[in-house]
């Protein structure tokens, strides 16, 4: 059996190369008014080049991008790297907000749910001759208890999580209702802001987190995560148990 989900992101799968170009676009605006133009030369440089070497290998080309970064100086080489790291944190906002337009749309459309939905789990134990009783029984047994560990290695800083969680706000506002010119340019512009606000945000702390800055971490995961998410899952748990059993003679829900 095909799963929609997977069907849906192929079908549209152009609609996320162009929501990657954009953002690329945007990056490269970001260097180029920040750090300057060869910045965005010698990006622009190695990124066609490895291009070509995936589609089609060549040692002779291989040693000249290689030959190209060795001679860049730590000052040069700095913000090339960086360029690439923010690069691809925002292919992966691009496609992580991507497949939540998917699932929206498969759920709109009243289509059968992807694999590992609380639809599709629910369906699946029903066709298993699971009752509502069974069910009750199954969910008194679970717990879900999430474990946030404080890590000294852990590097990324709050501050650059907040940018990222804009830009993906700012990524999905482009796709939603109205579809008016002005109303895209104007998240066009929040989408640059942003991402020129996580250019100029130190990645990296300048001293090991203590115990206090683990504490406000994990924290910050209730505020910003929990909190606003487990009514929410809840809430569609109780509507796929409905949807799934409201023809069952034995459920009352």
């Amino acid at each position: 059996m095909s799963d929609p989900f997977v069907n849906a992101c192929v079908k549209h799968d152009k609609a996320l190369r162009g929501r990657v170009k954009l953002l690329g676009r945007l990056l490269g605006e970001v260097i180029s008014s920040q750090s300057g133009t060869d910045v965005v030369r010698a990006v622009e440089r190695l990124r066609k080049g490895f291009l070509q070497l995936r589609k089609d290998p060549d040692p002779v080309r291989l040693a000249r991008l290689k030959k190209f970064i060795s001679k860049l100086s730590p000052d040069a080489l700095r913000p090339v790297i960086r360029a690439f790291s923010i690069y691809f944190q925002l292919v992966n906002t691009a496609e992580e907000s991507f497949q939540h337009r998917q699932r929206r749309r498969i759920a709109a459309d009243g289509g059968v749910l992807w694999r590992g939905s609380f639809d599709a789990c629910m369906r699946d134990l029903r066709d298993m001759g699971v009752d509502p009783e069974e069910l009750q029984d199954l969910f008194e047994e679970i717990r879900y208890m999430p474990v946030f560990t404080a890590h000294p290695t852990e590097s990324k800083r709050r501050s650059i999580m907040l940018q990222m969680r804009r830009i993906f706000e700012s990524n999905e506002a482009l796709d939603a209702p109205p579809n008016a010119i002005e109303y895209k340019e104007t998240h066009t512009r929040n989408l640059r802001t942003h991402i020129q606000a996580l250019w100029k945000t130190d990645e990296v702390r300048p001293s090991r987190p203590d115990v206090r800055h683990e504490i406000r971490m994990g924290m910050h995961h209730f505020r910003e995560a929990l909190f606003d998410a487990i009514p929410v899952v809840y809430r569609r748990l109780e509507g796929a148990i409905r949807r799934a059993y409201r023809d069952h003679p034995d459920f009352h829900g």
